[in-house]
Order: C-alpha cells, then sequence, then structure tokens
C-alpha cells in the first residue's frame, strides 16, 4: 500500500520537479539535501542526492541510461517491485561507473534487445527505481556537480531508444502541474479493498505465497 501510496503522489505531477516526483515512465531528480521534514524514506541521508521513476512496463520495456561516474564518484540505482523487495542494483558497486544502458524487461516481452543493452528482467509490471547520487564535501557547493550527474540519466521507452537513442525527449504536456497531490494509504473497509486489489494485481513473491495464507510450516507470518 506504501509502494501505490508513493506511485500516486510521485506521479500526480505532469513535468519532472526538483523533488524527484515525475510522471510514470520518467525520472524525477532530487536537486536539495534530505531535511528532517523529507518523508520519501524512513531514513534519509545527507550523503546522496535522489532520482525517482515510477514504470510501467506493461507497454513494453524501457531503456534505462546511466552516465560514466566522474572521478570514481558513488552512484546507484535500485529496482523495488511492489512488495518493496529489491531485486536488482546498478551502479559503482555492482556494474561499475561505467556508462551503461539497461533495458527493463516486463514479464510478458519475449523480443530482442539492442547490442550492448543489458537486460534487467522484472516479475511485475509496475516497479518503482530509486537512484543516489553521492554528494562530496561542502555539500552545497558540489550540488551543481552533481545535478550534471542527475542530468545524464535518462529512461527511454525501447522502441523509441532504437529510432532515436539518447536524443529522445518525452512529449510535452497539454497541462503542467508541478506540485504533487498528497496521497495517503486509506483506513478501514477501503484499505481492505484496495489491499485486496494491490494484491491481486501485484502478488507476494512465489516464496511468500504460502506462508501468506498461514500454510507454511509456521503458521500465519506474522512479519508481512
Amino acid at each position: 500500500m506504501e509502494f501505490l501510496r508513493q506511485q500516486q503522489q510521485n506521479t500526480s505531477v505532469t513535468v519532472p520537479d526538483n523533488r524527484a516526483d515525475a510522471p510514470i515512465n520518467q525520472l524525477g531528480n532530487d536537486r536539495t539535501l534530505a531535511s528532517a521534514s523529507n518523508e520519501a524514506f524512513v531514513g534519509p541521508n545527507l550523503e546522496t542526492l535522489c532520482t525517482f521513476a515510477h514504470v510501467d512496463l506493461s507497454e513494453g520495456p524501457l531503456v534505462l541510461h546511466v552516465p560514466a561516474g566522474p572521478g570514481g564518484r558513488y552512484s546507484s540505482f535500485e529496482f523495488l517491485d511492489p512488495n518493496t523487495n529489491v531485486f536488482r542494483y546498478v551502479g559503482t558497486r555492482t556494474t561499475g561507473n561505467c556508462a551503461g544502458n539497461f533495458a527493463i524487461v516486463g514479464p510478458t516481452f519475449h523480443g530482442k534487445l539492442p547490442a550492448g543493452v543489458h537486460r534487467i528482467s522484472s516479475a511485475y509490471e509496475h516497479i518503482w527505481l530509486v537512484g543516489r547520487t553521492q554528494v562530496y564535501g561542502d555539500k552545497t557547493s558540489d550540488l551543481p556537480a552533481v545535478h550534471s550527474i542527475q542530468n545524464g540519466y535518462e529512461l527511454i521507452p525501447l522502441k523509441n531508444f532504437e529510432n532515436s537513442g539518447l536524443r529522445y525527449t518525452p512529449p510535452k504536456p497539454k497541462k503542467i502541474i508541478t506540485t504533487p497531490t498528497v496521497a495517503t494509504v486509506p483506513t478501514g473497509l477501503a484499505l481492505l479493498d484496495d489491499l485486496g486489489t494491490a494484491l491481486t494485481k501485484h502478488p507476494p513473491p512465489a516464496r511468500r505465497r504460502s506462508s501468506a495464507t498461514g500454510l507454511d510450516s509456521g503458521g500465519a507470518d506474522a512479519g508481512s
């Protein structure tokens, strides 16, 4: 339910803003360091700027382009499923600081990818990308350098990447909305209705399905 709340709120703008909000299948960059009022994560940090994208793969794969990390600066993208499990990382620790193109592929795609594009397979059509880019030293003075790196991140539909490469730009919206609509998790019976719909559309991972019904040897999964 928190995944859906974040998705609804973050994608309620029609153009990316400076708080990491953006329309579906577009990247939004947070341009300022987190403060005590930051509520995107339970434990925000003061060492990175975030880049978010809520992804819908039902119309086909998307290509995430990551530029080279100058000077070995740390960066990463984590891929979260609707249960907020991280199923893949891209970045300094796992794929290095070289530039790369990564095709995010949903469960129904069986086509070929262009040469040099790395496949990232998702069991779900809807996922959440959370990127982080390191801020050095005197954090205020370093922000322009981090913004420049963030500007190099791209998220492009595969069909457009094949035709236009990194020259692709998203179509302009008919109405410009830059202030996100605050979303909340429903309560009472509405919570149960929405939860049932969400679990039907985004079932738990196979390893959790029996325990979610209390049928495993340990009884109901109290931590779920």
